[in-house]
C-alpha cells in the first residue's frame, strides 16, 4: 500500500511540476 501511495504522490508531483512549467 505504501508503495502505491508513494507512486501516486510522485505522479501527482510530476504532473504538478509539468503544469507549472
Amino acid at each position: 500500500m505504501e508503495g502505491f501511495l508513494k507512486k501516486l504522490f510522485h505522479f501527482v508531483t510530476k504532473k504538478k511540476t509539468h503544469f507549472s512549467r
